[in-house]
This record gives structure tokens, sequence and C-alpha cells, in this order.
């Protein structure tokens, strides 16, 4: 694994036109920022919804349930680490999906500052189903996964404050998820199931394996 500052890097030695790959239709960097910011609001209010079937009572509804000092501590504190560590946990999840875990010199973590953009990117080829894999992974490890324990909670009227945490962590790595999402959307509909996909620098391109005919 690599740590890169700056923008996402060009491999040199892909030349993808030359290789016979071809380019999805994506939006550059900027545009795709623009565009996620209300995917991610709808993924906020689909995941609001849901919370508000499996946890109809939410935090402020256990009725003989209250918050004591601990547990204002414990959410405060969570709620501190939910937004100082969820970036990094998002991204180390999305290369837990990539070819050996990550724990090749293909995978790199990135900070882009100037587009406040953090980035997990394989330089390499995948099969377009490991490529939406690693889109969708930190959506259904960090918003989707806890949904369960926030009903179990909320139906037993127990740990008030981690529930508030898993909520916050469900909602605010929804938000964030949005670029994901948006990726999933451009590759699924442009690239063939049984194609490759390969970043170079953030322009995404697929190619048909030899023997294939589009």
């Amino acid at each position: 694994m690599q740590i890169h500052w700056g923008a996402i890097p060009t491999a040199v030695d892909f030349q993808p036109e030359a290789e016979g790959w071809s380019p999805i239709r994506e939006p550059s960097p900027m545009l795709m920022q623009s565009i996620a910011v209300p995917l991610g609001v709808v993924i906020v209010g689909l995941l609001g919804c849901v919370f508000h079937f499996v946890a109809p009572r939410g935090i402020c509804g256990h009725g003989s349930v209250s918050f004591h000092g601990s547990d204002v501590l414990i959410m405060l504190g969570g709620m501190a680490a939910v937004l100082v560590l969820f970036i990094a946990a998002h991204e180390m999840i999305h290369t837990l999906v990539h070819p050996a875990r990550g724990r090749t010199d293909k995978t790199i973590i990135g900070i882009w500052p100037s587009r406040l953009l953090f980035y997990a990117h394989y330089e390499g080829a995948l099969s377009r189903g490991r490529f939406l894999a690693v889109f969708a992974a930190p959506l259904v490890v960090l918003s989707l996964c806890p949904i369960p324990f926030i009903a179990l909670m909320d139906a037993w009227g127990r740990w008030p404050a981690v529930e508030m945490c898993l909520t916050v962590l469900s909602l605010v790595n929804g938000l964030a998820s949005a670029g994901d999402a948006l990726g999933m959307i451009l590759i699924a509909s442009q690239v063939p199931a049984i194609a490759v996909v390969r970043n170079r620098g953030w322009r995404t391109y697929w190619k048909l394996p030899a023997g294939e005919s589009r």
C-alpha cells in the first residue's frame, strides 16, 4: 500500500487508447462532486426513512430511558470519534476489496487537499463485479450493517448513546458514499458485465477479455 498526497496518480505505463481500452462517459472531478451532493442528500433521506421504520421510537422516544452523565459523555465522545475516524475507515474498507486486501503497491491511499477529497485507488485492472464491490463496500459496511443493531437497541430501549453513534455513523457515511454511488451508476450503466475496468488517474476505462466481442 502507498500513501499519496495530491491528485490521483496517472500510471505512465498504461496507455489505454493504444491498448484498445474504451473510456466511459464521466464528469470531471469537480462536476462529479457537485452531482454527488444532491445524490448524498437522497441517500441520507432513504436511510432516514429506514430508521423511521426499524427504529420508530428513536433516541428521543425511549420513554423510560434517560440519558445519564456517562451516556452523554459516551455519546459526545462516540460522535466525535465517528466524525474523525470514519473517513479512514471508509477508505480502508475500499482497500480491503482490492486484490490481496490492499497489501500491494498497486493500492494507493490518497489525500487531494484542493478537492477536499480522500480516495482509495487501485493501479491495475479489476473485473467489473469487483470494481463495483470496491465502490459498494463502505456503504454496505458502515451505513447498512449498523441498521439491525440500531433496530435491536431501539426495540430493547437500551444503550441510547450507542444507538445515536451508530445512527450518526450510518448517515454521515451515507452522505460521504454519494461519490461511490455515482461511480457505481456510471460503471453499471456503461460497462459490459464480462469486461475488466481500470483507472488512469481519475478517468475510467474498460476492455473485454481476449476473444470476446462487443
